[in-house]
């Protein structure tokens, strides 16, 4: 399952891929730090199947 961690940057949430099914979601999109607008697309696109790292 994708798994993604949550870092703030400047009072702004992005979103970095932590294992390779993240990683291959995220490069359909081409994204390095995803914005949380990517994010919905990407859940969207994983249908809902997607983890946050504590």
């Amino acid at each position: 399952m994708p798994k993604f961690e949550k870092i703030e940057i400047n009072g702004e949430y992005r979103f970095q891929a932590v294992n390779a099914a993240a990683r291959k979601l995220a490069a359909k999109f081409g994204y390095g730090l995803i914005d949380v607008r990517g994010m919905i697309m990407l859940t969207h696109e994983a249908k809902g199947k997607v983890e946050f790292k504590k």
